[in-house]
């Protein structure tokens, strides 16, 4: 996600790592094209300028305490800065008691993903162990029922729409059936509305004034911006919005204006949607996101993610974290990620200099790569995969005919086991400057 934003971020702090020593010049360097990245991206003049300041004055001021070295405060303070520029570090999701009653209404502009995300959230509320209901409240989109329907259908969550009933007598017969099917968390699509468009933006506070919800969802499209902002002070007019989704991220080169836009009016952000899949949603952690736009990886997030899909797998990764890791650890982490995603989306959240580069390569290619590695692995015999090292021309081809596979590809997976096995060893290298950061 923001590919551009991220490679210019980065472009800028590898000059700034590979400096022999850090000077005034380097820093005002460093932070000009900090800079043009983040204006690129479409962030607002004003919040860029802000930024730039704070970093200047605090890096030509600020002395390493002990044991760290001035390039290690300057790296922080970037860090740091734009954390603060998206809204802080702490994470803004919704976690209701999940034996009451919560009800969450969507709101947003027509076209912004309200009812993709509605789908998005039951699913991922549901993985949580949430008992989940949709309700379809949209009498105005041709098809937006439906829509929902399907998405309830996918999920496998209870659903209710009557599009030939009044929005709010559909609301209490949806409410009353759901209650019924035992749902607790009910999520409520409405339909779309622009701040401009002040008959619909008054529904939308009778709207509000009879669901009485729990939680107001605002969400609202990467691409609109800095004029995200806008948009959110007229929604939060009209009702008091207790967090923000920002969908199509993935694909927009505004999104960067979009989230700090948002953030900028206090606004909490709580999920971004990163694909068109219904897994595609992120919890939204200024920190992590951070982390990974500048290339320090999110190795906390992977971890988890690891041991959600894998519970029994503590011992396999703490061999890989501390560099020791075997192919048999290797194949059960292939096992871990397919269960995550797409490929690039989980090794994006390695740290940089890994030289794990997939980014070429479609989902479907990650996926048909990670199933091959799988079976090479497999037709190795136990002493193989315990040392690697051992692999010779001999072996290769053995083990390419016995997973059919083609000597090239059993390379292929050998070189890839050595990056990640390198990728490792270097979390631990940088240790000091993750303490820094204080992850």
């Amino acid at each position: 996600m923001l590919d551009s934003l991220k490679g210019s971020l980065q472009a800028a702090l590898d000059k700034l790592r590979g400096a022999a020593a850090v000077n005034d010049k380097l820093i005002d360097e460093t932070v000009k094209q900090i800079e043009k990245a983040l204006l690129l991206a479409d962030v607002s003049l004003p919040l860029v300028a802000s930024l730039s300041s704070q970093i200047r004055e605090k890096a030509k001021t600020e002395e390493a305490p002990p044991g760290y070295t001035k390039k290690d405060v300057v790296l922080k303070l970037i860090y740091d800065e734009l954390v603060n520029l998206l809204g802080g570090s702490s994470p803004r999701i919704p976690k209701p008691d999940k034996n009451q009653e919560h009800k969450v209404m969507l709101i947003g502009i027509e076209g912004s993903g309200k009812t993709t995300t509605a789908g998005k959230l039951a699913l991922y509320y549901k993985k949580a162990g949430y008992s989940v209901g949709l309700i379809s409240l949209d009498n105005y989109r041709l098809g937006a029922a439906e829509q929902l329907r399907q998405l309830a259908d996918k999920v496998g969550v209870p659903f209710y729409a009557d599009p030939s009933s009044p929005t709010r007598k559909a609301f209490e017969e949806g409410l009353k059936q759901l209650r019924e099917r035992g749902a607790k968390l009910i999520i409520i699509d409405t339909a779309g509305r622009h701040k401009d468009e002040e008959g619909l933006m008054q529904e939308m506070g009778e709207l509000n004034n009879f669901i009485h919800p729990d939680h107001v969802m605002l969400v609202i499209d990467a691409n609109l911006g800095q004029s995200a902002s806008s948009q959110a002070a007229a929604f939060s007019s009209k009702v008091k919005v207790g967090s923000v989704v920002i969908t199509k991220l993935d694909g927009s080169g505004k999104g960067g204006g979009a989230l700090s836009a948002v953030a900028y009016l206090k606004v909490p952000v709580s999920f971004i949607g990163v694909g068109e899949g219904l897994d595609d949603i992120e919890e939204f952690d200024a920190s992590s996101f951070v982390s990974r736009l500048l290339g320090m990886g999110d190795l906390r997030s992977l971890i988890m993610a690891m041991q959600a899909a894998e519970k029994e797998q503590e011992e396999s990764l703490e061999r890989m974290a501390s560099g020791r890791m075997t192919l048999d650890d290797m194949l059960s982490q292939i096992r871990a990620f397919r269960k995550m995603g797409p490929l690039s989306s989980v090794l994006e959240k390695l740290p940089i200099g890994g030289g794990l580069k997939i980014d070429q390569l479609t989902e479907e290619q990650g996926e048909e790569r990670m199933k091959k590695w799988e079976v090479i692995i497999q037709s190795m015999n136990k002493k193989e995969r315990s040392d690697p090292s051992i692999l010779d021309s001999s072996r290769i081809r053995r083990i390419a005919k016995g997973s059919g596979t083609r000597p090239e590809d059993v390379k292929d997976m050998i070189r890839q086991y050595e990056l990640l096995k390198k990728t490792m060893k270097n979390v631990r290298r940088n240790k000091r400057l993750a303490n820094l950061l204080g992850g």
